[in-house]
């Protein structure tokens, strides 16, 4: 008789203490310089711009808690110099700034991913990240799972454009939007691995897309970045203005194809950054109404930054509300919706009603919803009223010091197990749209289990347990599983307060997915 349920061992998975654990003394923040852009843009127009990332002693590498930069020369960011100068000057041609470039923007990076979801992060693998900021004779970058590293590759220019020199040696991971593309991947592979899986066609679009608007909104985030595009837009942004990234390699490599995936995911990125701008002329109109945009730029660039600020947080917050498999951009957008949602419940500035608006412009539409209003994309607790999980109320889980922060391994397990029993009971499984375990049918694995705190803009507090479960269902004669599986949020009392299920049984998916199959 099969198991009623499984553990996978990415659940057990936490630190043995909290990254970026506080230091007796130390300041909380370490100032790191870092391309903003990438080296070919002027430092006029916020090339260069300073980021803080959460401070902790380093060893030569720079390797911290979370990331460990590989190279022949070490860069060491606690040397007094680098202390004293905020790291080393930007400078394409110093190997301790990429990698203090590389290692600034991951850290900072996570943070923000954690403070988004309330909670720390773990890789999809063991241990730290790896970085390899120089690989030679690569025009390319990209996250490798199964070792857990990124790799920038650095290559000579195949041509020539701007103030790049012929010939010329580009790098990589001296471009922001890609260090941070790349950095996004590894982040979700740790939050949800199955996404990895190829099982329609928004799935690796949608990849693409929040690596894409991840980039994009941190860019923003920069005043130096932001001051010079409102300076040249007098004040109104607009989405063209906001979509340049990655120009020196763009101007230096031959490539030109644009996949299928990568037009998909070009959808989902306009759709985020339209909203953006409609909420930021919206929040702005007043400003510029009483004083032109020369003498209003500082505080245009501020509510600029702020609000992408918000809409990053929200869109990395969205990922606990997504579907553990087979993701669609519309449940991408009930995501959103929820999530926002759940921390701010008056829309003052239109900030669901933009999305919604930008999502449907490019016909971007949910299934089985009965219209696009707020109400009726918010994700919706299970038909059936399922008795609190006692075992997983705040009260009775245990923390390292924060629930931000797991307790360790076995505290997680008997989370995990707590779960397992709610999920294979035979009156709850349907409610969750799991299925009897047997024959072809795998009993339902817990892939992930996690507290969460989170702080809304106006200072609102929400308490959450997310976990993420799936289930595979064998398919005579194909090369792969089926997947299903839900995603539960419970509430501070163990209630479940969202349910964002696929069905291993549902027929209608299946056939999509086999269809999409045949065509890859």
């Amino acid at each position: 008789m099969p198991a009623d349920f499984t553990i996978s061992p990415r659940a057990l998975r936490a630190w043995d203490s909290p990254p970026f654990a506080p230091v007796a003394g130390a300041p909380l923040w370490r100032p790191l310089r870092v391309y903003a852009l990438d080296p070919a843009r002027s430092r006029h127009d916020g090339a260069v711009a300073t980021v803080r990332v959460p401070y902790e002693p380093l060893a030569p590498g720079p390797a911290g808690s979370i990331c460990a930069v590989q190279g022949e020369l070490r860069a060491d960011l606690d040397s007094p110099a680098a202390l004293l100068e905020c790291g080393f000057p930007a400078s394409a041609s110093d190997p301790r700034f990429r990698a203090q470039m590389v290692y600034a923007l991951c850290c900072a990076l996570y943070g923000t991913f954690a403070r988004a979801l309330g909670r720390d992060l773990t890789w999809s693998f063991p241990g730290r990240l790896s970085i390899r900021p120089h690989v030679p004779d690569r025009d390319d970058a990209w996250y490798d799972a199964q070792r857990g590293e990124i790799c920038f590759g650095a290559y000579r220019a195949a041509r020539s454009a701007g103030v790049n020199l012929p010939g010329g040696i580009t790098f990589t991971c001296l471009s922001h939007d890609i260090v941070v593309h790349e950095c996004t991947h590894a982040l979700l592979d740790g939050l949800r691995s199955h996404l990895l899986l190829s099982t329609g066609p928004d799935v690796a679009a949608f990849h693409e897309a929040f690596a894409a608007i991840t980039a994009g909104l941190q860019r923003l985030q920069y005043p130096e970045v932001v001051y010079s595009l409102v300076e040249a837009s007098a004040g109104r942004l607009s989405t063209p203005l906001l979509t340049a990234a990655a120009g020196q390699f763009r101007d230096t490599t031959t490539r030109r194809a644009v996949s299928a995936v990568r037009r998909r995911a070009a959808l989902l990125v306009a759709a985020v950054l339209e909203a953006f701008v409609s909420v930021y002329r919206r929040k702005t109109a007043a400003l510029l109404a009483l004083a032109p945009a020369p003498r209003a730029a500082g505080l245009l660039t501020e509510a600029a930054c702020k609000l992408a600020a918000r809409f990053q947080r929200v869109c990395i917050a969205a990922i606990d509300y997504c579907p553990p498999v087979d993701i669609e951009f519309g449940e991408y957008l009930r995501a959103l919706i929820t999530a926002d949602y759940n921390l701010v419940r008056e829309d003052r500035l239109g900030f669901r009603e933009a999305l919604i608006a930008a999502f449907a412009r490019r016909h971007i539409y949910p299934r089985w919803v009965p219209d696009l209003g707020e109400d009726a994309l918010l994700w919706q607790p299970p038909e059936i009223e399922i008795p609190p999980v006692h075992e997983l109320s705040f009260s009775a889980l245990r923390f390292a010091g924060d629930p931000a922060h797991a307790a360790g391994p076995g505290e997680l397990e008997r989370q995990a197990r707590a779960l397992g029993r709610v999920i294979s009971d035979a009156r709850c499984a349907p409610v969750f749209r799991l299925a009897r375990p047997g024959g072809a049918i795998e009993p339902p694995r817990i892939q992930s289990i996690r507290t969460a705190r989170r702080i809304g803009p106006t200072g609102g507090l929400v308490f959450d347990l997310v976990a993420e479960v799936t289930q595979a269902r064998r398919i005579p004669g194909e090369p792969s599983p089926f997947y299903g599986g839900a995603t539960v949020i419970l509430g501070p009392a163990g209630e479940v307060r969202y349910l964002v299920s696929k069905s291993v049984t549902n027929q209608e998916r299946l056939n999509r997915e086999l269809a999409f199959r045949r065509t890859e």
